[in-house]
């Protein structure tokens, strides 16, 4: 992707604003010390003056007479400690141009193609020397127009810094004024005099290390990729439902349940050991938790952690209430006290810049998940109309992620996330990973993903009557299961937590449809989302053992249809055992056969069990 920078300025508030040098809380010093790229992409409206320069620059020369810090630089005071420097020295403006059209950009998945549509500061020199806010509006082959924009963490966080944008749209738009008007007074959070911290703050601790016994398995090594998942409104059901389980009346938040889900998805992919601990660390707003609420309009960094700690073994065994109880716990102790505790706290440190956020703070065994939902990210119309997509231009650390509204108001979420050697879903979401491609596309057949492998035969017609009948499949299948009934099981595990065979006769799902593409259609039969639509999707929001060990799915083509694979599906059964044994577990074992042919299992702490089933050859 070639982006030709075509010019450059400095944009200045349109009045004098104050010259001041003001003073920062202890959370705008912990913040990383790097700007932050985030990315709005607009289609042409067919106006002449779309995306007019001048329009755009007149604007946020007045928005910044009221958000003049952002027209700052960075400085420090007498003791070396942080501050703005409100100098009006303006904000970086760069126009240029691509010959890569919206098309080409991959879903938007944040790369280093998309990094180029966002300026970049040079940190070589003092921190004084490079604008807070650089922003960058860049013409498409395709006529339309990314606006990319960079905010320094230290003067801002995710509420401010939208804050901010919304208010130069509202300029754009030809409002009169402002209608949230900034407020700039960064002592509202300020420490107590004296500084009476009450809590341990986990947040502020070192996070664990990757225990040397963990492993990873072999996709450690892959080189780390950034995805976007889009979770549907029904998967949002899905887990919803999964809370109330075992009488469970809590009426947990959209991001709890999330945050929960996500913490055992990626402790289960990431194959830490059992005594490995993680911490899981949860960004929150504090201004609506603070007594008094600290207004929206409040200008800088008003963003806490809620952090906690717990084995990966509690994590990967217990029941998912349970792991919905720690986080809902957790967020709920995030309250005034608390988060005046955490200002004190850091007060009192000698040196403060020790806690500050550093790389690798996240990284595998441990997570932030940062929630932008409640952000107004798509309120940036400018006149031309709202974005089609607004996200990251680059995640630069494992372990961190992000969750963001649809831009079409349509219940859904979209999670983007670095990936290490190992992606954090595995095949955990509801309905499975290959349900599940970027931007809930798909997955290619067998996506490395699934904890079940979809594995489709084809079969040309020969002419019977009864070619591939149910009936005949349904029973022969029946009668299978008698020798092979532990593919009639389940998964669960024993009281270690390990994972063990529930040979309960509950049956293999089967399922009847028929599709109006024919086989030539199917590119080869290269495996790709196509394909997967011929097999079973298990639905893993629920237990290890509410889903079946097999699946199969008999699949009639009916004729050619352009518009690519349909699959249509007649109503799911179960197929029992023919003659269905008694429920036991399978552990460590041996197989026994008797002077009679009868067949016995050897199983720790039961004894012998007697089971219906042939034996095996002599030579087994």
């Amino acid at each position: 992707m070639d982006v030709s920078v075509k010019r450059w300025s400095m944009i200045r508030p349109a009045q004098d604003t104050p010259k001041e040098r003001q003073w920062i809380s202890n959370l705008d010093v912990v913040r990383p010390t790097f700007h932050v790229p985030l990315l709005f992409f607009y289609k042409p409206n067919g106006s002449s003056d779309f995306f007019k320069r001048q329009v755009l620059q007149e604007a946020l020369s007045k928005t910044l007479v009221q958000f003049y810090p952002m027209a700052g630089r960075l400085g420090r005071d007498e003791n070396g400690r942080l501050e703005i420097l409100c100098n009006a020295e303006g904000v970086l403006w760069i126009e240029a141009e691509t010959t890569s059209a919206m098309d080409d950009l991959d879903g938007f998945t944040p790369c280093s193609k998309l990094r180029k549509l966002v300026p970049t500061a040079d940190y070589s020199g003092d921190i004084s020397s490079y604008p807070l806010i650089m922003a960058q509006v860049t013409t498409l082959k395709c006529g339309g127009v990314c606006l990319g924009i960079a905010t320094h963490c230290t003067l801002a966080d995710g509420t401010t810094t939208f804050h901010f944008i919304n208010s130069w749209s509202e300029m754009a738009r030809g409002l009169p004024q402002i209608s949230m008007p900034p407020l700039i007074n960064r002592t509202l959070l300020q420490a107590r005099v004296p500084p009476i911290p009450r809590f341990h703050h986990l947040e502020c601790d070192l996070p664990p290390s990757l225990n040397t016994s963990t492993s990873l398995g072999p996709n450690n090594h892959k080189p780390s990729t950034i995805s976007i998942f889009k979770i549907t409104q029904n998967q949002l059901n899905t887990l919803k439902a999964k809370s109330w389980e075992h009488g469970n009346k809590t009426n947990y938040s959209t991001y709890t349940i999330l945050a929960a889900y996500i913490w055992r998805c990626a402790t289960k992919a990431r194959g830490l050991s059992y005594d490995q601990p993680t911490k899981l660390n949860m960004p929150i707003n504090g201004r609506p938790r603070l007594h008094p609420p600290l207004p929206s309009t409040y200008v800088g960094n008003a963003v806490f952690a809620a952090s906690l700690i717990a084995l990966s073994g509690n994590l990967q065994s217990e029941p998912f209430v349970n792991t919905l109880e720690r986080v809902h716990g957790t967020l709920k102790r995030m309250n005034n006290e608390y988060l005046k505790s955490a200002l004190d706290y850091l007060e009192t440190l000698p040196d403060i810049t020790a806690a500050t956020i550093k790389p690798g703070t996240y990284q595998c065994p441990n997570l932030n998940i940062n929630k932008w939902t409640r952000l107004s990210i798509y309120d940036a119309d400018f006149g031309w109309g709202r974005p089609i997509y607004m996200g990251l231009a680059n995640v630069v650390e494992e372990g961190k992620i992000f969750i963001l509204p649809s831009p079409t108001d349509d219940g859904s979420l979209s999670l983007v996330q670095l990936e290490g050697g190992a992606g954090l879903w595995q095949g955990k979401w509801p309905m499975g990973r290959a349900a599940l491609g970027r931007d809930g596309k798909g997955a290619a057949l067998g996506g490395g993903g699934n904890i079940h492998v979809p594995l489709p035969f084809f079969y040309k017609p020969n002419g019977s009557s009864d070619f591939c009948k149910p009936q005949v499949l349904q029973e022969a299948l029946s009668k299978t299961l008698v020798q092979f009934y532990p593919m009639a099981g389940r998964l669960g595990r024993d009281e270690n937590g390990r994972l063990e065979m529930l040979c309960n006769a509950e049956g293999v799902l089967w399922i009847e449809a028929e599709t109006t593409s024919a086989m030539d259609d199917l590119d080869g039969l290269t495996p790709c989302s196509k394909l997967r639509k011929l097999v079973p999707t298990a639905d893993y929001s629920g237990d290890i053992s509410s889903c079946p060990l097999i699946m199969a799915q008999k699949v009639l083509i009916t004729e050619v249809h352009s518009s690519g694979l349909v699959v249509k599906k007649m109503k799911p059964v179960i197929i029992l055992t023919e003659k269905k044994e008694r429920t036991r577990l399978i552990k460590a074992n041996k197989i026994i056969t008797n002077e009679s042919g009868e067949m016995f299992i050897e199983e720790k702490g039961f004894g012998f069990i007697f089971f219906t089933a042939k034996p095996p050859p002599s030579n087994s």
